[in-house]
């Protein structure tokens, strides 16, 4: 037993395992009540952990660091009632051990700086609802006012013994998730959806109605594959806490319960709950790019005289908000843009409008504002670059890491392209310093139009045609089982693929030409041999600055030999050479903050938020090179492999189903679902060639 393991090691223990990832109960259960003690204790999300699930862990520690936020949710009793119990029963909520520090006079220290959000307005209610304005967040490159909407539909709440459900809600949010999962753009984009749903019931309502979406719309199935780093989740309002993705959907329910009813029940279920403001935080900040509101009724239906509950009050302030954007706050009244913050970025602006470019003054909503946004005249959507002036903002960063770097890389996350003004340059030359800043602009938008030019051409270079026979309108289709390699014939079962029926054989005719660059030219792939450098390899010396030398050069050698590469997997080689068996954080940041000195990323959107490292940028737009293994041991997954790989192989294979040659080609004997669904993905884009 690890309990008996554990005792018997003694100090060998903490030697082999010096940092243990463990549960406040694996903890009780795994660990001696004698064992030595930890140098430090951490506790996450400490908001749910109550206080004697919590004890015997800080008793464990000579130091203690307790991490959560009081305004997210507490313990509840929610899954210890009875099985009879609705999910509008009041439970009570518990005091956490967080609770009891802050109560017992803890020194605490508030981080304020906010990275989930990709628009300001998806933590702009939470912001000045609940943080008193506090959080510091950075506004996006794009001029929405708001990416959180409001959706209202004709339905009914049914409450009672047999389910608290509602029929035309739930349906509509499937609708919805439906569209976006079969869009190619949203496809393409990589996003991810998330429910949530205020009751179980709904809950599993809206699971019900997507388990028979997925059987009638086969093509969205990958979507909620348990593989994927984030799925397609439905999740009740109790259970929420601790996940994020792109789209978040939230469900009401709740509202009238007869048609035509202009009133309703200010029963919100656990809204009405002592804390429920704290559920409703959780729920309206769990979007990165985008969020969703669905409810049957008007937010004026809210009566606020009839009811005490802050989460029901804060409830119709939020519907409010989602329809009419930030204008709806009172402390967010002017939108996204303020005014100039002193007369020099005035100056700026009135120098770059006279140069015929559109600027907005102080975008974003919170402390941290871009001092000036230079609107693309192509895009007036989107802005070209964020021009900064070394003002208030700029002075008030409490480090330089702060002020010069970690800013400006959550900006340029978010899309930015940043020029800096000084002031002092301006005031001596001021004509001078305008010219220049007008010049970087125009380099900007010379550069941007010619990505999207070169994006243009790439589409229109390469015409193709495909004929599809017997494929049915949801996108199922038929294949010779005889064809695919082996351990193929289980994935084609997975998509609903009858057998032996050659007259309903699907068969892809043409495929794309030779891209202008040449002929595809077939290459052998060999994982880079670092064995002559093993001798001057020293792991004890790997976040010396001293050791930089020699990390460069076995990045060096093994980009010379694979490039292009999948970033993990140069991670991967830098520590494998190093005796390292798993690669964490530190060591993927180590390694890419050096590659990413001399060498191009290439962004994958068909990777799970992966880049491709290039020797240099200007081998991506004139690859036409496929590689193939030199033995099993080079075999590469499909992931690990480049679009541009893929294209060339795709122009050089023969057969019936492309797919499936170019995993041939590339020495992979089985085609997962999420595989072909990837290589389909990027000849579709790069091809423009149709693929059910």
């Amino acid at each position: 037993p690890v309990r008996q393991l554990a005792q018997e090691m003694g100090h060998d223990f903490t030697r082999l395992a010096p940092c243990m990832l463990m549960s406040p109960l694996s903890i009780a259960q795994y660990l001696p009540a004698d064992h030595e003690l930890f140098d430090l204790v951490i506790f996450d999300e400490a908001s749910q952990i109550a206080p004697w699930d919590a004890i015997g862990s800080i008793a464990r520690g000579k130091q203690v660091v307790i991490a959560g936020d009081p305004r997210q949710m507490p313990p509840t009793s929610f899954f210890n009632r009875g099985t009879g119990a609705g999910d509008d029963d009041t439970d009570e909520d518990l005091e956490s051990i967080l609770d009891e520090c802050i109560g017992a006079g803890v020194p605490q220290h508030s981080l304020t700086w906010h990275y989930r959000s990709r628009h300001e307005s998806l933590i702009t209610f939470s912001n000045y609802q609940y943080y008193d304005g506090s959080l510091i967040t950075f506004p996006a490159a794009d001029t929405r006012p708001s990416a959180v909407s409001w959706r209202k539909v004709d339905g009914l709440y049914a409450p009672g013994k047999g389910g608290s459900r509602n029929q035309v809600e739930a349906k509509a949010i499937v609708a919805e998730v439906i569209k976006r999962l079969t869009d190619p753009d949203f496809v393409s984009s990589g996003q991810s959806i998330g429910v949530i749903t205020l009751n179980a019931e709904q809950q599993q309502l809206v699971d019900d109605l997507l388990d028979q979406a997925r059987r009638d719309h086969r093509e969205i199935e990958p979507f909620f594959a348990d593989s994927l780093a984030e799925p397609v989740v439905v999740k009740n309002l109790e259970t929420m806490q601790g996940d994020e993705r792109d789209l978040i959907i939230l469900g009401i329910g709740f509202g009238p319960t007869e048609p035509g009813s202009k009133t309703m029940s200010m029963n919100l279920g656990p809204l009405n709950r002592e804390g429920g403001w704290r559920r409703l935080n959780v729920a309206v900040t769990r979007a990165r790019r985008e969020m969703m509101v669905f409810t049957s009724f008007e937010p004026s239906m809210i009566d606020i005289n009839r009811t005490s509950a802050r989460a029901v009050h804060d409830l119709r302030r939020f519907i409010e908000f989602a329809d009419q954007g930030p204008k709806a706050i009172a402390a967010g009244a002017r939108g996204s843009l303020g005014s100039y913050e002193s007369p020099f970025e005035q100056f700026v602006a009135d120098g770059l409008r006279a140069k015929g470019w559109e600027t907005h003054p102080q975008i974003g909503v919170s402390r941290f504002r871009i001092d000036l946004g230079v609107v693309h005249p192509d895009r007036p959507g989107d802005y070209l670059v964020g021009v900064e002036c070394d003002g208030a903002t700029y002075h008030s960063a409490a480090t330089a890491r702060d002020r010069d770097k970690v800013r400006a890389e959550i900006l340029r996350g978010l899309g930015w392209n940043l020029i800096r003004v000084w002031s002092t340059e301006w005031w001596v030359d001021r004509e001078g310093a305008l010219e220049r800043l007008h010049g970087a602009i125009t380099a900007a938008l010379e550069q941007s139009r010619e990505a999207e030019e070169q994006a243009r051409v790439r589409r229109s270079k390469v015409i193709s045609t495909t004929e599809t026979v017997g494929a049915e309108a949801n996108g199922n289709f038929t294949s010779d089982s005889d064809s695919l390699p082996i351990g193929m014939t289980e994935d084609f079962d997975q998509l609903g693929v009858p057998e032996g029926e050659e007259s309903e054989r699907r068969r892809l005719v043409a495929r794309p030409p030779a891209r202008a660059v040449g002929a595809p030219v077939k290459r052998v792939y060999q994982v880079a041999d670092l064995a002559d450098l093993s001798p001057s390899l020293l792991p004890e010396n790997f976040s010396a600055p001293s050791y930089e030398p020699i990390l460069e050069l076995i990045i060096r050698r093994v980009l010379e030999q694979e490039a292009p590469i999948l970033d993990k997997v140069l991670v991967d080689r830098v520590a494998r050479a190093h005796g390292f068996k798993r690669s964490g954080r530190l060591i993927k940041e180590r390694v890419l903050e050096l590659a990413e000195r001399h060498y191009h990323f290439e962004k994958d959107a068909d990777s799970e938020g992966g880049a491709f490292v290039w020797l240099s940028e200007d081998d991506v737009g004139r690859w036409n090179i496929f590689r193939v293994p030199q033995s099993d041991e080079d075999v590469r997954f499909i992931e690990e492999i480049p679009p541009e790989e893929i294209l060339a192989a795709a122009q050089s294979v023969k057969g019936d189903d492309v797919p499936i040659e170019i995993a041939r080609a590339f020495g992979i004997r089985r085609l997962s679902v999420i595989s072909r669904g990837r290589i389909v993905q990027i000849i579709q884009k790069l091809s423009n060639v149709t693929m059910a």
